[in-house]
């Protein structure tokens, strides 16, 4: 059984380094690939892991968005042929061991799950680590700020006795993907730059007969906090849902338009700020 992790660095080397060398003490003896996101395009940032042989650098290419970034390493490790398990991961997630045994255990005993993750904890609670198909709705809601993603309690882990939940999406901050899904699906879309990646590619796991699932009795923390909604990632998110919407959810061109005029009418004091006082 050969695994591998990759993690995509965004100015948090320091987590990156301190998750990496967890990884590779995991006694299945993991490869862990790093893709550095950052803008200057340097690699020197992380010298002190040259000494590990199971952590490998990929060539830095500047920020090329999420998506983007996990395709290089996605691309490479499908050219070698040699690993059967892939975990995507975030930098500001913590797991053991048992976790990621867990997820390829579940995956060898049933080959019609191509995509598997843990619950999630996030700063001492439960948040789901899935969704629903958010639908032209659903994307119009979130405009309004109305639109929330499914709640942990809907599937009622608590009092269910099997080992996995099927769900449409998982979230991207930590999964494991076998070998032949990845390479059927070609990895995330590099349609967008940061939003809508998970939903693509639960999207394109279906249409080859894979599904996603959520293992009910093990977790990962997602040491994750909230940024601000600026202006900068509400333009990115507007333009990601927009190829989301005419590609994947082939929404018309008045849809499109109207869900572009409701987000200009929500956001256009934002932007009157933005040109004034910036």
């Amino acid at each position: 059984m050969n695994v591998c992790f990759v993690i995509l660095n965004y100015h948090d080397e320091k987590r990156v380094i301190n998750l990496s060398k967890k990884i590779v003490s995991f006694s299945f003896k993991p490869i862990v690939f790093i893709v550095n996101n950052n803008e200057d395009k340097s690699n020197s940032l992380f010298d002190s892991l040259k000494e590990f042989k199971n952590i490998k650098l990929m060539e830095p290419v500047g920020n090329i968005g999420y998506p983007n970034g996990y395709n290089i390493a996605f691309r490479f490790i499908l050219s070698q042929g040699n690993f059967d398990y892939i975990f995507s991961i975030n930098s500001d997630v913590d797991f053991s061991e048992f976790v990621s045994l867990k997820c390829i255990d579940m995956l060898e005993l049933n080959d019609k799950i191509g995509l598997i993750s843990p619950r999630m904890i996030t700063l001492g609670k439960e948040e789901p680590a899935y969704w629903s198909f958010p639908t032209y709705e659903d994307l119009l809601k979130l405009n309004f700020g109305f639109y929330k993603k499914s709640k942990t309690s809907d599937y009622k882990f608590q009092n269910d006795n099997s080992e996995y939940k099927i769900v449409d999406v998982i979230r991207a901050s930590f999964f494991c993907i076998r070998n032949k899904a990845l390479k059927d699906v070609g990895g995330y879309s590099n349609e967008t730059f940061l939003y809508n990646n998970e939903n693509i590619l639960a999207k394109k796991l279906l249409d080859f007969g894979y599904k996603s699932a959520i293992l009910t009795n093990c977790f990962y923390y997602h040491n994750h906090v909230n940024g601000d909604n600026n202006y900068k990632r509400l333009k990115i998110g507007y333009r990601d849902n927009k190829i989301y919407m005419k590609n994947y959810l082939h929404s018309n061109f008045f849809q499109i338009q109207f869900y572009s005029l409701s987000f200009w009418i929500m956001y256009f004091p934002i932007s009157i700020k933005k040109f004034f006082f910036h």
